[in-house]
């Protein structure tokens, strides 16, 4: 920002206005040079200093053990709460909760394979594609209004979302 204020202040000068040439062409050479020198030597100045950042490896570790044990709380509050409830609910709930306690640890494992997380990324992304392709083709063949089929997009948009966050 402080070059463009810079290079914009020069340019604002009027052209009858004797030497505006060169003040605008020293304007572009301190900043490029300011930006450039301070750019270059940014890295020098963080080694001196000795400043190190955060491992993302500790900060992966730290958030699949949190992840993991807020997986198992969500469970035990699931079980607190379960009254005449579905067991398939019940099921599908305890899944998805073993499911995020799982994702940390899987990001910290290989990296040249495609964990189970992104390998349901993908086939639920493909199968949410299906699901939208059927429900224009039933709109197109006039089976369910606009209506039905703009709720039922923003359905499968919400899930594809979420899909995306993790």
């Amino acid at each position: 920002m402080r070059g463009v204020v810079t290079l914009a202040a020069a340019a604002a000068i009027p052209p009858e206005v004797p030497g505006r040439d060169i003040i605008v062409f020293c304007a572009f050479i301190v900043t490029i040079s300011t930006l450039l020198l301070q750019g270059m030597t940014l890295p020098w100045v963080i080694n001196k200093i000795g400043f190190e950042g955060d491992d993302a490896r500790e900060d992966a570790l730290a958030e699949a053990q949190v992840q993991h044990r807020a997986a198992q709380a969500a469970v035990t509050r699931l079980d607190e709460e379960i009254e005449d409830v579905p067991d398939h609910v019940r099921d599908q709930l305890r899944s998805l909760a073993e499911h995020r306690g799982n994702a940390a640890w899987e990001r910290l494992g290989r990296q040249e394979q495609e964990s189970p997380a992104a390998a349901y990324r993908r086939l639920r992304r493909l199968m949410l594609s299906a699901e939208r392709d059927e429900f224009v083709k039933a709109r197109d063949n006039g089976e369910i209004d606009d209506e039905v089929l703009f709720r039922v997009m923003r359905e499968l948009d919400l899930e594809e979302a979420a899909l995306s966050r993790e």
